[in-house]
């Protein structure tokens, strides 16, 4: 609903084997993913472009 599991899952976990660096980079590839996918989903996505 909040979307607030997977940033604590996503630190948490691989943070315990890697750096905090490297477990945040993991996190902005699936968020990025999720993003533009419903960017581009959206049926006036061409304008939205446009207009950014």
């Amino acid at each position: 609903m909040l979307g607030l599991g997977m940033p604590v899952i996503t630190m948490g976990v691989p943070g315990v084997i890697l750096s905090p660096a490297e477990a945040a980079s993991l996190l902005l590839v699936p968020s990025f993913a999720t993003d533009l996918w419903q960017f581009l989903d959206h049926r006036d996505a061409g304008k939205a472009m446009a207009r950014f």
